[in-house]
């Protein structure tokens, strides 16, 4: 290189296929489980995570238009109308966690860029959930007040969901017949019920589930934000089969685990089950990552055998699912101590 050239500009990331495919899925999840999810329209999220990787790329040294162009974009995103059917208080809660769960987000990216992204997207998350906490105080409300505006928005979900399906049994019922028109009437009340149930258990998980839904926007946006722009904000996402964080953690699901189990510590028990999903859901990713890399070992196939795994596990979902998540978190909380990937001997 000619020493009076500038510093070289590193090549935006290429590869589009799996970015594109964990957008869909957590796009399409999101309402796919809406009735324990936080916040369902999850584009809220993702669009204030851009802009704030825009702006700390234009502190970095990228172009300023480009985090103008984010930052209004989010602007108008957090501002617009809501939709006549949307409750104002979950209107106003959704777009401030928005807002100050990407701000601390860019926070984070300004004061340590040299700090790998999972760590920064946890302090992040964790910051805003601190602040959020704070600025309750401030105000004089409580978390309960804002677990009733996700219960009352569930409810409201899940409702409209039940019209819906409702409405369309009665359209096909000439068609169909009265008796088939019955049995597939009854199947949607389940469904509703089995929603209803999933609702008023994921209420009081709703600070654990916002981290985990942020995390999720945080990831997405670090990965669309660096194939978008040359300047580099912090190290390049890992792959699963890399994912690892400091085994420290290990004491967050530790004590989830001992607050749920003991009788003593009931008046702690939704912090305690907080805690387990929070770290319970980090732990079982860290697992999926270590059968990721078992996959990659055995089959050199590599992506092509994760994407078939991803696919059946979709496709099997309600009979894999539940063992699959256990299994990979089990992995995952051993890896602590055991460090599979450490251990293993190369492959002659």
């Amino acid at each position: 290189m000619n020493p009076t050239d500038g510093p070289a500009v590193p090549p935006r990331e290429q590869r589009w296929g799996g970015i594109l495919l964990a957008l869909a899925a957590y796009l399409l999840l999101s309402q796919l489980f809406f009735a324990f999810l936080p916040i369902a329209e999850t584009i809220v999220l993702l669009i204030p995570s851009l802009a704030a990787c825009f702006l700390a790329g234009w502190w970095g040294g990228g172009r300023f238009i480009l985090a103008a162009l984010w930052i209004g974009l989010a602007t108008w995103g957090l501002t617009r109308p809501p939709a006549a059917h949307a409750a104002s208080a979950y209107n106003d809660v959704t777009r401030s966690w928005a807002l100050l769960t990407a701000g601390t987000f860019g926070l984070v990216s300004l004061v340590a860029p040299a700090q790998r992204f999972f760590g920064r997207a946890l302090a992040a998350g964790s910051l805003a959930l601190l602040l959020g906490f704070i600025m309750l105080l401030v105000t004089r409300g409580t978390p309960e007040q804002v677990q009733r505006v996700f219960v009352n928005e569930y409810a409201r979900k899940t409702n409209l969901y039940a019209m819906a399906a409702d409405a369309q049994v009665s359209l096909s019922a000439a068609r169909e017949g009265a008796e088939k028109t019955a049995t597939v009437r009854k199947a949607l009340e389940g469904l509703v019920v089995q929603a209803h149930q999933w609702s008023k258990s994921a209420a009081p998980l709703y600070p654990a589930l916002l981290i985990l839904e942020s995390l999720a926007a945080y990831g997405l946006a670090w990965g669309l934000y660096h194939r978008l722009s040359r300047t580099r904000i912090g190290p390049a996402l890992s792959p699963l089969r890399e994912f690892r964080f400091n085994d420290q953690m290990v004491w967050g699901f530790v004590a989830g685990t001992f607050i749920v189990l003991l009788p003593q510590l009931s008046l702690l028990g939704a912090v305690g089950w907080n805690l387990l999903v929070l770290f319970g859901a980090v732990y079982a990713l860290r697992g999926f990552g270590i059968i990721s890399w078992l996959i990659n070992r055995v089959w050199m196939g590599g992506r092509v055998a994760n994407i078939l795994a991803i696919i059946g596990l979709v496709l099997l979902a309600p009979v894999v699912a539940p063992a699959a998540l256990l299994s990979a978190l089990g992995l995952g909380v051993m890896d602590t101590w055991i460090d599979w990937r450490a251990r293993a001997r190369p492959i002659s």
